[in-house]
């Protein structure tokens, strides 16, 4: 497998800082123009990227899984993620692209928390079920970027809200009433924990103690929202990170090892093996 390039947040077509909206074919127009990477291949981003298709339905690599998205469906890629388009599909439609600064910075913090259950990719399926009508919500952001004025920037943060608020309300009645649980925020804080602490520890018990709550509860509370014992969370989320790495670095497998938290190298093989069926080797020369 090859190398998978990490791509910072850059617009050179405006002076808005940490956001850009644009069609999906006139990605792929500056694709062929030399952009500086190829979006038909595996890449990490640093930033969000909300990805509306038409009502063709195409297919779409995220996180080394393919999801099929179209009929106005909209693709929530959150920073850190790898994705790739589809080289034998026909994309419509428009990508949103916003970095954590432009959020900070422009968004009010409830509709920031938005942001994190939306990209909560634990909960669900990572697409949101949007009507075609979205695509007129994309219009104004379209016309901002390509014409500015005084207040853009919030501008922008406002229809960047309602796009937001509009997606969350188009979720799935299953997945709303999950984040409405009154144990979510609990989730919440193992997910943030084992994403933040995962290379100093996988042990389930220490993130209960963190947390403040028993190991049982914690296995109740994951178990919950995910299907999987706190364990089996911690661990998905470390052969993830393994791959992600695996793949985007040029790291070797023991310097992986060792900042994924494990002591030995050998250790991490075993590891990776018993959770995938293959060496770390193996994954990265697919």
């Amino acid at each position: 497998m090859a190398r998978i390039p990490n791509i910072g947040f850059a617009n050179e077509r405006s002076p808005l800082e940490g956001f850009d909206c644009f069609s999906l074919e006139s990605l792929f127009m500056r694709h062929m123009e030399g952009l500086d990477h190829d979006p038909y291949q595996p890449h990490r981003v640093d930033f969000y990227v909300l990805l509306w298709v038409g009502k063709d339905w195409v297919s779409h690599t995220l996180d080394f899984r393919e999801y099929t998205v179209g009929g106005g469906e909209t693709l929530l890629i959150t920073k850190g993620q790898v994705h790739a388009f589809d080289a034998t599909s026909k994309y419509q439609g428009y990508v949103v692209l916003f970095t954590e600064e432009f959020l900070i910075q422009h968004v009010p913090p409830s509709t920031r928390q938005l942001v994190r259950e939306l990209a909560n990719y634990h909960l669900s399926r990572p697409q949101v079920p949007t009507p075609l009508s979205f695509s007129q919500h994309l219009e104004p952001l379209l016309e901002e970027v390509a014409h500015p004025n005084h207040g853009q920037a919030q501008m922008v943060g406002a229809w960047l809200s309602m796009l937001l608020i509009t997606m969350k309300r188009a979720q799935p009645k299953q997945r709303l009433a999950l984040t409405a649980d009154v144990h979510y925020s609990l989730f919440e804080q193992f997910r943030q924990q084992v994403e933040n602490q995962y290379s100093h520890t996988r042990d389930a018990k220490a993130y209960a103690e963190t947390i403040g709550i028993s190991y049982k509860h914690l296995n109740e509370v994951s178990k919950k929202f995910t299907g999987k014992t706190a364990k089996a969370f911690i661990d998905q989320y470390v052969v993830l990170e393994s791959k992600r790495l695996l793949t985007s670095t040029l790291q070797s497998v023991k310097e992986i090892a060792y900042q994924c938290g494990f002591d030995e190298p050998t250790n991490f093989l075993k590891y990776f093996k018993n959770l995938t069926g293959m060496t770390p080797h193996q994954f990265r020369e697919r």
